[in-house]
């Protein structure tokens, strides 16, 4: 892993915070290691999405773009928010919730491309985003998507096991019934 300079730790972190994004650590890429336990949960499709975005398996897995930016990168940030809410009784809000998060990621993605410019160390940022792509709802992307230079894939949907990086960071695991929490990483590299 290439450790970030703590001045430019604090500076993402700062970003992040600036977009609703309180947890912002760093995250050796190395540690991103396919669990076959996580891809067996994709290909059960126990989120219902399996089949049918360009973000899940099994479309996922024929994108050697994506791919080869999680191998090339170097080093990276593992984000966390969350928001109360009424999990089992609000679906409209978790989507809610969700899409937010995206659109934050995508906005810290940009402005570190932005910062990229002055500091080699933040080259090549790409966001995976917590759960499934909901840029579109329904998604179409497995025959024309609407935001293909927008839509991400998540941590899971590439088989890494996010529970087993929370509790290494001593990072909420939990799942409450009061309170969505989304994670999600950025790559630098």
């Amino acid at each position: 892993m290439q450790a970030l300079d703590p001045a430019l730790l604090t500076l993402l972190s700062t970003e992040a915070q600036a977009l609703g994004i309180p947890v912002c650590v760093p995250l050796d890429p190395a540690e991103l290691v396919e669990d076959a336990q996580v891809r067996a949960y994709c290909a059960a499709d126990r989120c219902g999405s399996y089949g049918k975005h360009p973000m899940c398996p099994p479309a996922l897995d024929g994108r050697p773009d994506i791919h080869s930016k999680v191998a090339g990168a170097r080093t990276g940030l593992l984000l966390q928010t969350w928001e109360a809410l009424d999990v089992r009784h609000d679906p409209e809000g978790v989507l809610r919730t969700k899409r937010t998060f995206h659109r934050q990621l995508l906005k810290l993605e940009a402005r570190v491309a932005e910062l990229g410019r002055d500091h080699a160390a933040l080259a090549a940022p790409y966001a995976l985003i917590a759960s499934t792509c909901a840029l579109c709802s329904p998604c179409t992307g497995l025959t024309d998507c609407t935001f293909p230079d927008l839509a991400r894939p998540s941590l899971e949907a590439l088989g890494f096991d996010v529970m087993a990086l929370l509790r290494a960071r001593g990072l909420d695991t939990g799942f409450h019934p009061d309170r969505i929490t989304w994670t999600a990483a950025l790559l630098l590299g």
